[in-house]
């Protein structure tokens, strides 16, 4: 049977997870089918139905190491890094030698903060082949996060240079790009060439293969360059296929809050806040947003509350180390504002003790 569905198209998309779940009661012994299901249902933040087929995949076949890197990739976006942990050491039981499987264990160490460990891992990689696009896209990931734009730009040139069609490393560039402006923006120097040149990438990477997330980096740049209803334009179409893309739905309650268009901005962020609990990343976002409007209004005890509910979030989960300085950041940031300045001080702290080579303190004094 040939399943396929499409970003653009809701029908298609319902289309094809049906077909696969027509498939698998048909088919309910093949473990690669099980698999598939899972990798589209992840793909579809259908979660719970993600969970299920890799369960079922397992259970078929234990010692299947593509299911298992799989679960484990799904995992690490979730947080869930016990969990992730656990599968790479089953997979690392199987077939040690794996690339995909070195390459995850890269990404594990860079989200438990063990930046060296990573970069040590993806350059391994290297070693075994100098062109291996997920270790290059890796690389040049990491140092963008950490706010090493030129050694990103490196590594991301490189593996464009040999996979000019990838989607995955043109989108990454493009971000860079964008990051990168927005960091120049801040210092109020010309921003303009790096803006154009994230634009171009974007436009690309959609001809190649619209991706959600190609679509919400392109949305993201038309709102930083001043075009916030395109932005929510492009938005709407990709959340009529897909409505549980909180990133998607995060960033087009911001662009309804640049419009003063505050009914709408709430209702994008009350769907995240009101939907599954466990989404933490977008409703920690979601509430962030919340607070800085608040205090715009000038409900100082609105947003307070707001960043306690942050607070409460990040006690009950494991988020990576990168996204715990960004957040704590942006804390940083909203307690300046309301005028909190021993919290401030406090959070300044927890910051400098998990960026331990001072890759992020550069952003306390924006």
């Amino acid at each position: 049977m040939h399943i396929c569905y499409l970003y653009g198209d809701p029908d298609k998309n319902i289309a094809a997870h049906q077909a696969f779940a027509k498939a698998t009661r048909i088919c309910n012994n093949k473990p690669c089918l099980w698999q598939s299901r899972g990798v589209f249902e992840a793909s579809s933040h259908n979660i719970k139905d993600a969970i299920i087929s890799f369960e079922k995949a397992l259970k078929i076949d234990p010692l299947n190491i593509h299911t298992l890197i799989a679960r484990a990739n799904m995992n690490l976006e979730r947080f869930h890094l016990e969990s992730v942990e656990e599968d790479l050491n089953k997979a690392d039981h199987i077939d040690n030698h794996n690339l995909y499987l070195l390459h995850l264990k890269g990404r594990l160490a860079f989200y438990q903060g063990q930046w060296q460990e990573a970069e040590q891992i993806w350059k391994s990689m290297l070693i075994i082949n100098k062109q291996h696009v997920y270790a290059l896209q890796s690389l040049g990931n990491m140092a963008r996060e950490r706010g090493h734009f030129e050694s990103a730009q490196t590594y991301l040139n490189t593996a464009l240079q040999q996979n000019p069609d990838n989607v995955a490393v043109c989108l990454e560039m493009a971000v860079l790009k964008r990051k990168w402006g927005e960091f120049f923006k801040k210092q109020n120097k010309s921003v303009n060439t790096l803006f154009d040149e994230s634009m171009d990438l974007c436009k690309r990477a959609e001809q190649i293969e619209p991706t959600p997330q190609v679509i919400v980096a392109l949305s993201a740049l038309h709102r930083i360059m001043g075009n916030p209803q395109i932005a929510i334009d492009k938005l709407k179409k990709l959340l009529l296929v897909n409505p549980k893309n909180f990133q998607a739905r995060h960033l087009s309650g911001l662009c309804f809050e640049d419009l003063n268009e505050r009914s709408n901005m709430y209702k994008e962020l009350k769907i995240i806040l009101n939907h599954d609990k466990k989404s933490y990343l977008f409703r920690i976002f979601a509430y962030y947003a919340l607070a800085y409007h608040a205090i715009k209004q000038n409900e100082s005890e609105k947003a307070l509350k707001y960043t306690i509910e942050v607070d409460r979030i990040l006690r009950k989960i494991n988020i990576p180390v990168h996204k715990k300085v960004n957040i704590f950041i942006e804390k940083y940031h909203l307690l300046k504002m309301l005028n909190k300045h021993h919290d401030a001080s406090l959070i300044q702290k927890d910051i400098k003790m998990l960026d331990r080579d001072n890759a992020f303190v550069s952003a306390l004094s924006e």
